[in-house]
């Protein structure tokens, strides 16, 4: 696997204005600092805000949509790395101070937290198992994903064999939730307040409705010890309407091993592999969204243009053909040249903003 380097890849150069919106012609990559770690996860808080996080403990800060990146550590040790990274409340412009708590999650089952914008970090490691399976096995799982929701204290991170972990009260103490699976969770993802997808090893769909008082598993179609194991890498739901806070799940969407892209119009009732652009490792899945007011604190909202990266540079592209409208499947996926054969791992955009890659 090509990670020994680290290449960030932003949507700035060569934009040409075409009806509605912009065709993507060109791409310009820079260095963040000496190439020394591999970048794992990315967050942008706003359109111009964002981190990525990786190996050896390093995280990079940018304020200008990516024009240049300030290096910086936890403190916490050198021996950690950041799989992953989250911010639960976001806002458009630098006006709402409303970002400054991150989460990170790695291995050796760490969590971390900053209550003043990554300024200072503390570790978070009080933990209540419901299973004796994980008490005597946690100092060696690996943490892959975490999720803080917005205007609530609730947190969840996971992680390797099946580990799910709760915090209602900002990650000061985290409780085991069942997950009825042992299968290794990559992501996990909170569109509302209350459901919730995780995804993971051999085809592992799970969702909840209820905060995680019960994980659902779902049927991706790829589940169990198939021929060919296909492992689950990110999941992604979008809503149509937003009614006094509260979002419509309208589409999820599950990229994987091999290729594939899963979509779900049903709330993760049934799964639909779509076409895909590549044979490789997809690791994560963006869309862009147009968001316009429906009436006092009504929004509705409609999918852009989607992008997928993944394995030794790949990088593509799907758009909506009807702009505007507030649903639509995506079908053909465009090959972007990168002109890089490092893995890509996550890429990041705040709503309509375009997204970057690492």
């Amino acid at each position: 696997m090509r990670h020994n380097a680290v290449l960030l890849l932003l949507l700035l150069a060569h934009l040409a204005c075409v009806g509605h919106g912009q065709e993507f012609v060109g791409w310009t990559g820079f260095q963040l600092g000496a190439l020394k770690s591999t970048l794992w996860d990315s967050v942008f808080y706003n359109r111009t805000h964002g981190w990525a996080v990786g190996e050896r403990d390093v995280l990079h800060a940018t304020s200008d949509a990516g024009q240049s990146w300030a290096e910086t550590t936890t403190g916490l040790g050198s021996q950690y790395t950041w799989y992953g990274i989250s911010i639960p409340e976001r806002c458009p412009t630098d006006a709402c101070a409303v970002h400054d708590t991150i989460y990170l999650v790695g291995n050796s089952s760490i969590i971390a937290k900053s209550s003043n914008e990554g300024a200072a970090w503390e570790r978070l490691s009080s933990f209540t198992f419901t299973d004796d399976f994980y008490s005597s096995r946690i100092s060696s799982v690996v943490l892959r994903s975490v999720m803080g929701l917005p205007k609530t204290s609730s947190v969840f991170a996971v992680g390797d064999l099946g580990l799910i972990l709760y915090s209602s009260d900002a990650g000061a103490t985290w409780t085991q939730q069942s997950s009825a699976t042992r299968q290794t969770l990559h992501d996990v993802y909170f569109l509302g307040p209350a459901a919730g997808y995780a995804v993971g090893a051999l085809g592992t769909i799970l969702r909840t409705s209820d905060l995680g008082g019960a994980w659902t598993v779902l049927k991706s179609g790829f589940e169990g010890f198939v021929a060919e194991p296909v492992n689950l890498q990110r999941v992604k739901a979008y809503w149509s309407s937003l009614r006094v806070g509260v979002p419509e799940e309208s589409f999820a969407v599950v990229v994987g091993d091999a290729g594939v892209i899963l979509t779900s119009t049903d709330i993760g009732a049934s799964w639909v592999q779509k076409p895909t652009c590549s044979a490789q490792t997809f690791f994560d899945v963006h869309f862009t969204m147009h968001v316009t007011s429906a009436g006092a604190n009504n929004f509705s909202a409609s999918l852009e243009d989607g992008y997928v990266v993944g394995k030794e540079g790949v990088f593509c592209r799907t758009s909506n053909p009807t702009p505007g409208t507030p649903f639509f499947q995506p079908g053909r996926w465009d090959r972007i040249q990168t002109s890089t054969l490092n893995d890509l791992h996550a890429v990041a955009g705040y709503r309509d903003n375009f997204p970057t890659a690492f």
